[in-house]
């Protein structure tokens, strides 16, 4: 499935990392070769060319910025016994680069913190990429590094043969989900590719940058979880008393009647409703012939006025739980409880949907609050991908089947959650619409076409078909005749 026009941002190129054009850039977008090998971190760097001049001294590095433009010297070697060269002889530093090279030498990724303030993010010169990465942990969803994605992912799309072999339909593996991940990925942030020459020859480069990559991503999956702690139980319409006894996120999951029930499978919700409480304690004490595995959707992503027994595609997904928690992270917390008002504007903070111009949803930005509600509803009190034998993976990837395996049920789907979310931003609303089809922009169909505005004397200034004074004495408006 290819990823929604409204997610697909170009994000600007890494700090410190410049880039030639795009045409002197070698790149293997929409080739068959395999590119993924010459970036992976810690990969043996291409032979280097011949110099020109070969350097029988130790090279000295290129110059940096702060000495860019000015002539290094080159410091004498330590002392041997063999003899030295004179300097005049010695190679200078644009000696030892190749005239063929077209990529100019580039400085090293600076080193980027994650726990800088915004203001020291600002002063640095990568606040916006930072805020980049935030969305791209959202879109490529969760249980994916973007590590993974830039190498593994890469690699599995360059090779026909471990293509043709995935059936993201059949079985959606995390072959797949990499693949997927490295399609939105190279969308999102094309400067990864443009830096491919770099890249190749900086291998710990691209692996300090995707190291802070996932870092950033982590911190975004740990805010995004903070903002739902609460408000998901306040949003499952918990009795009196429940937001209290559920303050404590240990005394929640199975432990407790009402994120039991939400937590627990929707195909088996009928014997849980039998006997709550003999169910509930069963999977406490962990019981073998009651296994909750990823498979298991929970009803919380269900609409059960939807669900009928047997048929698990009806309301799957159809959550108004889940929509307001979806809303709560996108769109913003005042408008969980909103009706859709596509020209509203809030006061605060601006939500991810104006501050990035969102105006679709995605399977994957569907799943990654899906997961998010999981963890914020279980008794673990620290972020894991499993929980006894649930399975956080496995649970993204048998979603992400679906929308894969059924495509007019994932069409569907995703019309129903964009007009949930963000309206129908495509067809004519009622404000738009004069009922007694008096508008000037309606009236102007009438007039049928402009064939009238073929005679120049039409094209004529207003100002021209009058007399002197007319406009405001009263005067007769000048008629052209065959004359004028």
């Amino acid at each position: 499935m290819a990823l929604h026009a409204g997610w697909v941002k170009r994000l600007p190129v890494p700090p410190n990392v410049s880039t030639a054009t795009r045409a002197n850039i070698p790149s293997t977008v929409g080739s068959s070769r395999p590119r993924a090998k010459s970036v992976v971190a810690g990969a043996p760097k291409p032979p280097p060319k011949p110099a020109r001049r070969p350097a029988q001294t130790p090279v000295t590095p290129p110059p940096t910025a702060a000495a860019k433009g000015k002539r290094r010297e080159v410091p004498d070697p330590s002392p041997s016994p063999e003899p030295v060269e004179p300097a005049s002889k010695r190679p200078r530093v644009e000696d030892t680069v190749d005239e063929d090279a077209e990529v100019p030498a580039q400085e090293p990724v600076e080193e980027l913190p994650d726990a800088l303030e915004k203001q020291q993010r600002i002063d640095k010169g990568y606040e916006d990429y930072y805020q980049a990465i935030r969305m791209i942990r959202r879109a490529l969803g969760e249980h994916v590094s973007i590590e993974s994605a830039f190498t593994l992912g890469a690699e599995i799309a360059a090779s026909p043969e471990r293509m043709a072999r995935l059936q993201p339909g059949v079985k959606y593996t995390r072959e797949c989900q990499l693949v997927d991940a490295w399609e939105t990925l190279q969308a999102m942030q094309p400067a990864l590719v443009e830096c491919e020459g770099y890249f190749q020859e900086h291998p710990d480069e691209v692996a300090k940058l995707l190291t802070y990559m996932d870092a950033v991503a982590k911190r975004t999956r740990s805010e995004d979880l903070a903002r739902l702690r609460d408000s998901v139980i306040e949003y499952s319409n918990p009795l009196k008393g429940v937001m209290a006894e559920l303050s404590a996120k240990s005394a929640r999951g199975f432990k407790h009647p009402h994120t039991a029930r939400l937590l627990f499978p929707i195909a088996k919700i009928d014997m849980y409703d039998e006997d709550p409480e003999t169910f509930r304690l069963r999977v406490v004490n962990g019981d073998k012939t009651l296994p909750i595995v990823a498979k298991d959707w929970p009803v919380f992503v269900y609409d059960e006025d939807l669900y009928e027994v047997g048929h698990m595609k009806a309301g799957l997904l159809r959550s108004l739980l889940l929509v307001m928690c979806y809303k709560h992270v996108y769109t913003g917390r005042s408008s969980a409880h909103r009706q859709v008002e596509l020209y509203a504007t809030y006061k605060g903070k601006p939500s991810l949907a104006r501050k990035y111009k969102l105006n679709d949803v995605t399977p994957e930005s569907i799943i990654y609050v899906a997961v998010l509600m999981r963890s914020a509803l279980s008794s673990c009190t620290m972020w894991g991908d499993s929980d006894g034998g649930w399975s956080g993976p496995a649970f993204v990837r048998s979603l992400m089947r679906v929308f894969k395996m059924y495509p007019i049920w994932a069409d569907n789907t995703l019309k129903w959650w964009r007009l949930q979310v963000y309206g129908d931003v495509d067809d004519e609303h009622e404000f738009d619409v004069d009922p007694n089809g008096e508008c000037a922009g309606d009236l102007i169909d009438l007039e049928g076409d402009d064939s009238e505005y073929e005679d120049p004397r039409m094209r004529k200034p207003v100002a021209d078909n009058f007399q002197e004074g007319s406009s405001k004495d009263g005067g007769v408006p000048h008629q052209p005749s065959d004359d004028d």
